[in-house]
């Protein structure tokens, strides 16, 4: 994946927010009010897990946290010896009580999106115009359809006017399909909608993104990154300040 967790986060979420909200089998799963809402989002290819995320937001502040964590990440007591592993070994579950003990904070909510899911709704969505420029949905996600930088803000509105196009309103129902079949989630749309309207209400620069600290190696052919332990306490204050 080439594009960053914060920028294909940012697109993610205005994408599925055309989408959720006429979806209204999608419940919320957390009924008491917290003071932190944390998400794990997980992107995989089919099986294989690609890359771990967590997005952490607190009521009444506008700042989303993002914090991009290696799937080669040590864990600890070495069994299984990275998350990928332990993904693999004991799920989603698994995986995110490991983040929980290390972070020292809940998290109750979780995405896993499929790479599929976004090359389907590419194809169905067909060909966009994206500054003059004539790209797929796939390319804008994951930054390779220009060279150029721009403001996050402004390639979210060009993407919405594509989007919000006659000819690709039709095709809702479709994609509606394509993310409730590739798609796992507890979220529903009233956490779509909050995201969105928080990005759009504070613009790109309410999103604090950090990487998981840590020192990378290789051994036996194999890329680990060993991290501190108060490194995860650490990221998260610094990602979750005013």
């Amino acid at each position: 994946m080439s594009a960053s967790p914060r920028r294909k986060i940012a697109l993610l979420l205005f994408l599925l927010t055309l989408l959720f909200p006429l979806q209204p089998s999608f419940t919320w799963a957390g009924q008491k009010k917290s003071p932190v809402q944390n998400t794990v989002i997980l992107w995989t290819d089919r099986s294989q897990l690609k890359a771990i995320t967590l997005v952490t937001i607190k009521p009444g502040q506008k700042t989303i946290g993002i914090i991009a964590i290696p799937t080669t990440t040590r864990v600890e007591n070495d069994h299984p010896d990275t998350l990928e592993k332990l993904y693999n070994l004991r799920g989603r579950q698994g995986l995110t009580a490991y983040l929980e003990k290390r972070f020292q904070t809940p998290i109750k909510t979780f995405f896993c999106i499929d790479q599929r899911a976004l090359f389907l709704a590419s194809e169905l969505i067909g060909p966009i115009t994206m500054f003059d420029k004539k790209t797929t949905m796939l390319d804008v996600f994951e930054g390779t359809y220009t060279e150029q930088c721009f403001d996050l803000q402004v390639e979210i509105r060009a993407l919405a006017k594509e989007l919000l196009e006659p000819e690709i309103l039709v095709k809702i129902p479709h994609l509606i399909w394509i993310f409730t079949t590739h798609v796992e989630t507890n979220l529903g749309p009233t956490h779509f909608l909050t995201f969105y309207h928080t990005l759009r209400g504070g613009g790109p620069n309410i999103l604090r993104k950090e990487a998981l600290p840590g020192q990378d190696y290789i051994t036996g052919g194999i890329k680990y990154r060993e991290v501190a332990p108060e490194a995860w306490t650490q990221v998260l204050k610094n990602v979750s300040r005013p």
